[in-house]
């Protein structure tokens, strides 16, 4: 079976085990056709040796390593052009530039068009840009073929690429599954459109809306969601329809609640130059649809973020104290989402977050943000004991032992008049208030 991302592996085994109730089974094969799939050598181990010998002859780049290279290279180049960028600068202009080298190389595009923007009557800034991508043109090729690299993009589109024509020649004798996926790179598109005719294949299609007009079609854009899944179902099947049955389940649940809300939903995203057809919209959409579709629709009008993110999280423990109940929260605020964790928290529910935790969330963010601020703020004595104060701060003793120690250096020595910038500035500042401490108490062994 192959998932769009990791994260749908994750997904999808977690199902396989809640249809079991956590008895013992033995999965299919789950790989990933997008982000990991750089990570599975042995994809190609048991349907092509000297492939998958040839492809793992080079190693695959991750992505902090082509930051920093990249971000060099643009250093560099820019101080011989006499170019003036900050550091931090150009460290976001190497994160644009990667993304732009992974949507060009996945789209198979050559490098060689970009040398053919004219930029002359735009400004300077636009010109400039233009001139730094000669790092990502003749620059970074020759880096990655001295040191035997091979980007991310390039190394997936290799593998499908290796793959489709092995099982042009050989179809494997299994069940083939391709699921969620909308095949956005072409050569993840030639690689599902060949799933989808092998004797023992399938491609399930995420969402797809069949009952879209062809003149809806000529108008999707592509920032629509339905654009993509147009243009896998046209190269897999030149637009054939009829060749797309629902999953043999469906029949067994869908109800007319279900289809009036597909029509509602198929309506209410249609294409923008087509928006003219909503005049007619209760020819096709009925009063009794409308209220299918309201059913269990609530609106609150919270006052404050603190209480839609309260009325939310009573929602979540409501539902999840229903037996074989579960909910879900789906917003692209994360200050939204980082509230309703913190009051489900209150009742010891803690929710699986996809979107993951922020390094900078992290014990170990956080301590190299400390770090930072005791550099930047060239060691004061407030930013050097937030650092020390850090539960990774231990100086070789056990956990709780240093505690004692850091107080002392507290209250005795960096309390009161602050010191002059600098460690040799806290040296001295430490020096003096030691000689204070001998002279006032000459007994004193601390």
């Amino acid at each position: 079976i192959f998932l769009p991302s990791k994260r749908g592996i994750r997904a999808l085994q977690d199902a396989f085990l809640k249809r079991r109730r956590g008895k013992l089974l033995m999965l299919p094969s789950l790989r990933a056709l997008g982000d990991g799939l750089d990570e599975e050598p042995s994809l190609l181990a048991e349907d092509d040796k000297t492939a998958s010998h040839l492809l793992t002859q080079k190693t695959v780049l991750s992505g902090g390593i082509r930051q920093l290279v990249l971000t060099r290279m643009i250093l560099e180049h820019i101080r011989k052009k006499e170019m003036n960028m900050s550091y931090p600068e150009t460290f976001a202009l190497a994160v644009s530039m990667i993304n732009l080298l992974d949507s060009l190389q996945s789209e198979r595009i050559s490098f060689e068009t970009l040398k053919d923007i004219d930029v002359g009557t735009y400004a300077k800034a636009w010109q400039d840009n233009v001139r730094i991508l000669h790092v990502m043109t003749d620059i970074w090729p020759i880096f990655i073929e001295q040191y035997h690299f091979i980007d991310p993009a390039p190394y997936r589109n290799a593998v499908l690429e290796t793959l489709t024509q092995s099982w042009i020649h050989n179809p494997p004798n299994r069940p083939i599954i391709a699921a969620g996926s909308t095949g956005s790179m072409p050569a993840s598109a030639d690689f599902m459109k060949l799933i989808a005719h092998l004797p023992q294949g399938c491609v399930v299609l995420p969402g797809y809306d069949d009952s879209l007009s062809l003149r809806d079609k000529d108008f999707l854009s592509a920032d629509h969601p339905q654009f993509g899944l147009n243009k896998l179902v046209d190269h897999i099947c030149n637009g054939n329809k009829s060749e797309i049955p629902l999953w043999h389940s469906c029949d067994d649940f869908l109800t007319e609640k279900h289809d009036a809300k597909k029509r509602f939903f198929s309506e209410l995203m249609r294409p923008s130059a087509t928006a003219e057809e909503w005049f007619n919209i209760k020819n096709k959409i009925s009063e009794t649809d409308i209220k299918n579709v309201a059913d269990g629709l609530k609106i609150i009008s919270a006052p404050t973020e603190r209480e839609e993110a309260t009325a939310i999280a009573l929602i979540m423990r409501e539902t999840l104290e229903t037996p074989h109940k579960t909910a879900a929260l789906i917003t692209p605020n994360r200050m939204l989402a980082r509230r309703v964790k913190t009051e489900l928290s209150r009742w010891n529910i803690i929710p699986d977050d996809s979107a993951g935790i922020p390094l900078t969330d992290l014990p170990q963010g956080i301590f190299f943000k400390l770090l930072h601020d005791v550099i930047s703020d060239d060691c004061t004595p407030l930013s050097l004991l937030s650092f020390l104060k850090h539960p990774l701060i231990t100086m070789g003793m056990p956990p709780g032992y240093f505690k004692r120690p850091l107080r002392a250096l507290e209250d005795d020595l960096l309390r009161g008049a602050k010191p002059a910038a600098g460690i040799q500035g806290l040296k001295d500042h430490l020096t003096f208030k030691i000689d204070q401490i001998k002279r006032t108490n000459p007994n004193s062994t601390e």
